[in-house]
């Protein structure tokens, strides 16, 4: 695919020059060794998703959800990571970007690297200021690509920071990584104008949403807070480096929440008085509550 666009526009790939990476996910850094091998090409990442571009193994781990149904996101289960994993050999990077780095393309086109994280750690995004163009690939995602799904990050404070900072660019332009739902009827991975309003708004709007359901699951479910718990370490750490003593190479604590089961779980029955919400019953009517003797009956032997 690569190829014919180039052609399309007059060039050839053996006059790549740079390889600028948004993030190290195999979906959009999986060729690059291949363009490497065949432009010499340098590749250029953010360095805290450096360890995913070394290790297709890694990125298959790191991408792989522990918790979440091996059906809700077939690409990324450990069966189809592994085969996309097959397919691609880790190119690495030859140089690293900083937020707010210039670079210079030539032509009097100029990018400027905004650090986007949430998605994964070290995922960029590229501002041509001079046209109001953003090419934000997968830092913003609205309702997430598919019917039904949610946007796909790994740390949700950095990921509605990084939304939030977007929001206060005034570009008129986004460039999108998939055709991301939300803020428009027809789902486009190039939103324009007033589009671009009404993503970034959706964006927003869904990353609140997420935060507030899962916070409401913690506050019914405190036995699911104890200082053990993957749901407890996911809600405290808003990390965005690799050294805040989580597991190397990027925040294993990230991926053990149980944040997709919190959200595809069926409603909890009624409250009882004196706990947490009732599991549903094996009787006719599975919400109501069952039948509960007093503690009193069951201490003098019935009423």
């Amino acid at each position: 695919m690569l190829q014919p666009a180039l052609a399309a526009v007059g060039l050839r790939l053996s006059e790549v020059a740079l390889i600028l990476n948004t993030h190290a996910h195999l979906d959009h850094a999986g060729g690059n060794a291949e363009v490497k091998r065949r432009s010499g090409a340098r590749i250029y990442l953010h360095p805290l998703d450096l360890p995913l571009a070394r290790s297709t193994e890694a990125e298959v781990e790191f991408t792989r959800p522990r918790c979440a149904p091996s059906t809700f996101l077939p690409r990324l289960s450990r069966a189809g990571g592994a085969r996309q994993a097959q397919r691609r050999v880790a190119a690495g990077a030859d140089a690293a970007l900083t937020d707010g780095e210039a670079i210079d393309l030539g032509a009097g086109i100029r990018l400027r690297v905004l650090h986007c994280p949430g998605h994964t750690p070290g995922h960029v995004a590229y501002l041509w200021e001079s046209e109001g163009i953003l090419f934000t690939a997968d830092s913003i995602q609205g309702m997430g690509a598919r019917p039904g799904g949610y946007p796909y990050y790994f740390d949700a404070r950095a990921y509605r920071r990084s939304v939030a900072m977007v929001s206060g660019l005034g570009v008129r332009m986004l460039c999108l990584g998939h055709a991301f739902q939300g803020g428009t009827l027809v789902n486009h991975p190039v939103r324009r104008g007033g589009e671009v309003t009404a993503f970034l708004q959706a964006s927003l709007g869904v990353a609140d949403t997420i935060h507030r359901a899962v916070a409401e699951a913690l506050r019914r479910r405190p036995q699911g807070t104890s200082g053990r718990s993957p749901w407890r370490r996911w809600m405290s750490c808003s990390t965005r480096s690799p050294s805040c003593g989580c597991e190397a190479p990027a925040c294993r604590c990230l991926r053990d929440r149980r944040y997709w089961r919190i959200l595809r779980r069926r409603p909890p029955g009624p409250t009882r008085p004196d706990g947490p919400p009732a599991r549903p019953g094996r009787h006719r009517n599975r919400h109501a509550p069952r039948p509960r003797e007093s503690t009193a009956s069951r201490c003098t032997g019935g009423a």
